[in-house]
């Protein structure tokens, strides 16, 4: 065997078992763009029926925008309405949950990766882990706190993934909010504007909680959130219908209007002139049969 085929064989020998020796890691694919501004908004707030969304979207309007994108993570700006920018960071790290180690957001996971190390779909792995531990993580500390006070209190989860959307479901359920939690819940909070406008009441029965995150299955980027209550709220006796309705997503400006193109005369006159002669024919007809008959 040559000398410089021999070279080479252990060359690619030696390539070969450092790829078995050190695995290669695979890049993290984001669908999301750097320097570009994602504007996200109260779509809806309904309360006793009664929509109060033009009264809070000024001040819950933001604007996202990656500035760096991490093979573990990213870091983002967010501007509030007055143009403010605070600088945060989200990763995606190993966390234990039970026994196991899942890949999870560390921090506002307002976009999810595409692919992320050896994980070639993210959305269906997260999608998956949701189902197997119940778990939204986004949400998990306030459904903690509610069910510390509550009677009877359960909660379902799943997911859903097409080609459009990842689809986050909680369902909980509770016969009763104890009313005097509540009531030491809400002493000294300013309420602010929700307080000027209804009262919130503190004992609740038929408590049922649904709601749905949405993410983009083909950006990863977070979409909708809806929150739904259904409830029976009690005040000195009297019972009533303690509904809320909340919608926060993506604003995705509208498409424009359809442009009705102008009739011109050269495709009016030719139509006009079109039905004339049918209408002068079929006189000329009935003329002539007319005469005929006579």
């Amino acid at each position: 065997m040559k000398r410089g085929l021999i070279i080479s064989y252990g060359v690619l020998l030696l390539v070969f078992s450092l790829v078995i020796t050190t695995p290669t890691k695979a890049a993290t694919d984001w669908g999301v763009e750097t320097d570009e501004r994602y504007k996200f908004e109260l779509k809806n707030m309904s309360l006793y029926g009664q929509d109060y969304s033009l009264l809070f979207k000024e001040n819950t309007t933001m604007e996202i925008e990656f500035t760096e994108l991490l093979d573990n993570g990213y870091n983002y700006d967010v501007y509030d309405k007055d143009g403010l920018s605070q600088s945060n960071q989200t990763l995606f790290e190993d966390v234990l949950v039970d026994t196991t180690n899942y890949v999870l957001p560390i921090g506002l996971p307002i976009a999810l990766p595409l692919t992320i190390g050896s994980i070639s779909d993210y959305l269906q792995y997260y999608g998956d882990f949701v189902n197997a531990t119940e778990s939204l993580i986004l949400i998990d500390e306030l459904l903690t706190n509610i069910s510390d006070y509550t009677t009877n209190f359960n909660m379902k989860v799943n997911t859903t993934l097409d080609a459009d959307y990842l689809r986050l479901y909680s369902y909980s359920h509770a016969d009763e909010i104890n009313a005097t939690i509540l009531s030491g819940l809400l002493t000294g909070v300013d309420l602010g504007d929700i307080g000027s406008v209804f009262v919130i009441p503190t004992n609740i029965t038929d408590f049922d909680m649904t709601i749905t995150l949405t993410f983009n299955a083909t950006s990863g980027l977070f979409k909708i959130l809806n929150l739904q209550i259904r409830s029976i709220s009690w005040q000195e006796g009297f019972s009533d219908n303690f509904n809320i309705d909340i919608k926060y997503a993506l604003y995705v400006p509208p498409p424009p209007p359809p442009t009705t193109p102008t009739p011109t005369e050269e495709s009016a006159f030719p139509w006009g002139i079109s039905t004339m002669i049918s209408l002068a024919i079929l006189g000329g007809v009935f003329f002539l049969r007319r005469k005929r008959n006579q």
